[in-house]
């Protein structure tokens, strides 16, 4: 698993907690992004470490499949991420996350109560 694939885990993790409100209402994205990346570290182990930021944004957006960012920092990018899934459905941040963990549409849908037909319109929408 690489860096960014075990920081978007645990980002997503994370976000899953702060419901549907704006990560700037609900929580400091700064505090969020230093939260994740501490738990993404104890992960990689203490050789593992975090990629500087050009090379593990590049990382998150390929992973994503979105075209490449400017955010300048590791908050700033997951504020935009959040403010992009939040609007789609209320279980996006799950759908994400399974499906970062390779479950397929049918495997989702049955995991979340939801129909696989709503899963594929929701990840139209939810980069992963």
């Amino acid at each position: 698993m690489t860096p960014a694939r075990i920081l978007l885990e645990e980002a997503l993790a994370l976000l899953r907690l702060t419901e549907d409100a704006p990560l700037s209402e609900r929580i400091d994205a700064g505090g969020m992004a230093a939260a994740a990346q501490h738990r993404a570290s104890i992960r990689l182990g203490a050789d593992g470490g975090l990629l500087d930021w050009p090379e593990l944004r590049a990382d998150l957006d390929r992973l994503l499949g979105v075209p490449s960012s400017s955010a300048p920092d590791f908050a700033s990018w997951l504020s935009a991420f959040h403010a992009r899934l939040r609007p789609s459905h209320p279980q996006a941040f799950a759908i994400a996350l399974l499906r970062l963990n390779g479950l397929d549409d049918a495997a989702i849908a049955a995991r979340l109560g939801l129909g696989a037909r709503l899963v594929r319109r929701i990840r139209q929408d939810v980069p992963c």
